[in-house]
């Protein structure tokens, strides 16, 4: 049989592009297309200066955390103290108390 007479029709089949995250740009999806992409000048100055960004908001949240460690550490202890001061010796003295009358 001959395909001559067929009806096929060929149909236009949108092809995905690649998004680049670090450029956030489109690209063609090919392997050639992203791995020229991805060895260019742009994207590495781009890819050098993400990973800066990220390295610098990453020593900001430890230094965040540790301040706020230490902050929390000096609450801790101020209300250790007042409850000493204050809270404990009337407890003691209950229990004192308390125990002889039993």
């Amino acid at each position: 049989r001959s395909r001559a007479g067929s009806a096929m029709t060929t149909y236009w089949v949108s092809q995905g592009k690649h998004y680049c995250r670090i450029c956030k740009i489109w690209i063609q999806p090919d392997k050639m297309s992203i791995f020229n992409h991805e060895q260019g000048k742009k994207h590495k100055e781009v890819e050098a200066e993400h990973l800066k960004e990220t390295r610098k908001a990453s020593r900001g949240d430890r230094m965040d955390q540790n301040m706020l460690d230490s902050q929390l550490a000096a609450i801790e202890k101020a209300a250790l103290a007042q409850y000493e001061r204050m809270d404990a010796p009337g407890r003691a003295a209950a229990a004192v108390g308390a125990g002889g009358a039993g």
